[in-house]
C-alpha cells in the first residue's frame, strides 16, 4: 500500500522544536477501501495457493513500509482472523519494525529498509544472538527503494557473513519518482528457494514489462 488513509496521506513527519506536523499526499489509483480489499484479496489467494500443496505450513511476515503503517497492520489483522482457525498458517504481525526468521542453518531480517543500513547486520546480532552464531548463512531482506542491490558484510572468520539485499518492487514510477528521476528500475517480484541444509539454491523473478 502507499497511504494509511482515505485521504491518501503517509506518516506524519514533525518538527518537534517548533511542535509542527505535517504529511505527504501519495499518488494513488482508485478509493483507499477498494484498494485495501484488493490487496487482502491478492494476499488470501496467494497464501491458498501456498497452502494448497500436501504438507506445506506457511508463515506470513508482515513488515510495514514507511508510507502504510497503519494500513498495513490492518491487513495483518485481517489476514490473522481469516487464517484463525487454520494450524498450517501462521501470521505475525507484531509492531516490531524488523521480523526475524530461522529455517535450518539459515536466518533472516525482514524490514522495509527505510533506515541506515549498515547498521543492521550488527543489529541482528545483537537482536537475535541465538539466530546469528548457530546459522551458516544470514539475510537482511529490504525494501523501500524500488530497485535491486546487494551487499555482502564478512564475518570475523569470512566465512558467508551477512548478505543484505534490497529486493525488487512490482510497483510502477509515480509522480514523485518521476519528478525526482527515479526512473527506468525493472517492475519485478523475487521468488527466492532456501534448502534446510544447504540455504540458498534457487531464484526466481517475474517480470512486468508494461
Amino acid at each position: 500500500f502507499f497511504f494509511s488513509s482515505r485521504r491518501r496521506h503517509t506518516r506524519f513527519k514533525c518538527d518537534w522544536s517548533s511542535d509542527v506536523c505535517s504529511s505527504d499526499l501519495n499518488d494513488v489509483d482508485t478509493r483507499y477501501q477498494k484498494i485495501f480489499t484488493k490487496g487482502l484479496e491478492i494476499l488470501t489467494d496467494a497464501v491458498d495457493f501456498l497452502a494448497s500443496f500436501e504438507g506445506v505450513k506457511v508463515k506470513v511476515f508482515v513488515v510495514t513500509g514507511n508510507h502504510d503503517k497503519a494500513t498495513s497492520f490492518y491487513l495483518g489483522e485481517s489476514l490473522k482472523a481469516f487464517y484463525r482457525k487454520d494450524k498450517n498458517i501462521e501470521v505475525v504481525n507484531d509492531p516490531h519494525v524488523r521480523k526475524y526468521h530461522k529455517y535450518g542453518v539459515t536466518s533472516y531480517m525482514l524490514t522495509h529498509g527505510d533506515c541506515k543500513d549498515d547498521g543492521l547486520p550488527l543489529t541482528f546480532a545483537t537482536e537475535k544472538p541465538d539466530y546469528f552464531a548457530s546459522s551458516l548463512y544470514r539475510y537482511i531482506f529490504l525494501g523501500h527503494l524500488h530497485k535491486t542491490s546487494r551487499k555482502v558484510y564478512l564475518t570475523e572468520n569470512e566465512v558467508n557473513g551477512v548478505v543484505s539485499r534490497r529486493l525488487s518492487s512490482l510497483s510502477p514510477t509515480d509522480a514523485w519518482h518521476n519528478d525526482n528521476n527515479f526512473v527506468g528500475a525493472k517492475r519485478m517480484a523475487n521468488a527466492i528457494i532456501f534448502d534446510k541444509e544447504n540455504g540458498q539454491i534457487a531464484e526466481f523473478n517475474h517480470i512486468i514489462k508494461k
